[in-house]
């Protein structure tokens, strides 16, 4: 209450107003945990509090200055799953904030606009609503799951509980995994340069806690603990429960190759073998260069072959065995594997349908011969011999060709490699000479010099045909490739 006197020399007035106190606007708090320090971000605006959508506070820049106008000028800043929190029904105010890190409040920082209410189909749900720890000292940090302490799945001690780190199978940066997984062992006393990641929750859960912390550290490799890293990206608990959890080995280990269930030293199911696990490979990007230096590596001359990639659940009894080795890529030259790029094992914890569409299922486990048979094509079921269904004998198998994308260019292959002319050459991608009856219908991809119009001079890819090859007026029918090499016009059926 304010008061003052009013008045001349003979009369006074005492003059008293109460000044309510209104909160100032957009204001920033920590609500729905026990710790002052933690909790959902809200902020004040016209007249109410509301949330931040998750990629409001995604960086460290974001936090620190939302630290500091909280009260906590010297915390680390940490973002933290959201699930931990109670969670109360509110409006989304604020989507996207972008600080320096030196501005004095939250609301000082230019942001994508503020709104009355951002529904919750905006990506802006509860588990997407921006989340902040102002940590008052450097988290601990353990592996745990590994067969020792110098391996394991990377846990962060916060708010009095054990976190896993979040990294999402779509946000596969091996060079910013490495630099983070250096971090982590220098943080643990052992040697960085050893430092090797491993993702995708590579050994086994520990604690089957959904809690999870900040996915996306930016080190560079050189930083005393993880939290003196920088980080960008928010939360999305439906993509980072512990499946995603990332792993780190602190021991380097060499990851050694071999063929089994093969007739033959020289062919069978390619398997890795490293940091305690056996893992097939995965068919992504793996053609002829990866099974070259593959060959290399397990010491078998092709003796002037090349290496014929080959789909496992066709030729060899697949796995399912969960751990992975997928995306790697070789030129062809490297002595080992593990001088290609993206050598990175992960873990699948069951065999999905959104595996196989991913290369990853047990359908897609690679195989490889090192020393094949050379290749031979037929053309059969035609009404002469320059005509007919083709048959390709790859890896010791005879198969038909999937028809789809077979173009002029293949079926020129296919009559140059026979002996016949090019000229006039008819592509059918749906056999007038009938299907066939043998059980493997290959679908080919070839890469091939124009100039030199033979098989075994393409880069050949075969993979099983499955669904885009069926027939589906007649299911026990394939689209399967033919040609004519004729005296006729240039045509593809």
């Amino acid at each position: 209450m304010l008061c003052s006197d009013i008045g001349g020399a003979v009369t006074f007035l005492s003059l008293c107003v109460t000044v309510f106190s209104m909160p100032p606007p957009q204001l920033v708090r920590l609500v729905g945990g026990s710790d002052p320090r933690a909790g959902i971000v809200e902020v004040y605006h016209n007249g109410s509090w509301g949330y931040l959508c998750g990629g409001a506070i995604d960086t460290r820049d974001d936090a620190s200055v939302t630290c500091r106008q909280l009260g906590y000028p010297d915390a680390i800043p940490i973002t933290i799953s959201g699930w931990i929190f109670e969670w109360v029904e509110k409006p989304f105010v604020l989507d996207k904030v972008t600080c320096t890190g030196d501005e004095a409040a939250l609301q000082d920082c230019p942001n994508s606009g503020w709104r009355d209410y951002i529904p919750p189909f905006y990506k802006c749900y509860k588990n997407w609503a921006s989340t902040l720890w102002c940590a008052p000292e450097v988290p601990k940090v353990r592996l745990v799951g590994g067969r020792g302490g110098w391996e394991g799945n990377v846990e962060v001690h916060s708010l009095g509980k054990w976190g896993y780190i979040c990294n999402p199978s779509y946000n596969i940066d091996i060079e910013r995994m490495t630099k983070q997984a250096q971090v982590i062992c220098g943080q643990l006393g052992f040697n960085r340069e050893d430092a090797y990641p491993l993702f995708d929750n590579f050994f086994d859960v520990v604690d089957e806690s959904d809690y999870v912390i900040v996915p996306n550290f930016l080190c560079d490799g050189t930083e005393d603990s993880l939290m003196d890293c920088d980080y960008n990206g928010f939360i999305d608990d439906l993509k980072c429960y512990h499946r995603h959890a990332f792993a780190v080995s602190c021991k380097k280990e060499p990851v050694k190759l071999r063929l089994v269930d093969g007739e033959s030293e020289t062919r069978g199911r390619l398997e890795v073998y490293g940091y305690g696990k056996k893992s097939p490979v995965c068919g992504y990007l793996f053609n002829e260069d990866e099974a070259t230096v593959a060959c290399r590596e397990l010491g078998i001359d092709p003796q002037g072959t090349k290496p014929a990639v080959l789909p496992s659940h066709r030729f060899f009894r697949s796995t399912l065995e969960r751990t992975r080795l997928s995306g790697v890529d070789c030129h062809g030259d490297e002595e080992t594997y593990q001088k290609c790029y993206n050598v990175l094992f992960g873990r699948i914890p069951r065999i999905r349908h959104d595996d196989i569409i991913e290369g990853c299922g047990e359908r897609d486990q690679i195989g490889i011969d090192c020393r094949p048979d050379p290749i031979q094509v037929r053309l059969v079921d035609g009404p002469n011999e320059r005509s007919g269904r083709v048959e390709v004998y790859y890896a010791g198998v005879w198969g038909t060709i999937c028809g789809k994308d077979f173009e002029k260019i293949h079926a020129e292959i296919v009559c140059s490699t026979l002996g016949f002319g090019t000229e006039n050459t008819i592509a059918y991608q749906a056999s007038p000479y009938g299907t066939g009856s043998l059980a493997l219908v290959m679908q080919i991809a070839l890469d091939c010099d124009p100039s030199d119009l033979r098989f075994e001079r393409c880069q050949m890819i075969w993979d099983s045909a499955g669904p885009l090859c069926a027939d589906w007026n007649d299911n026990d029918s394939m689209f399967v490739a033919a040609v004519a090499c004729g005296e006729v016009e240039n045509v593809i059926v």
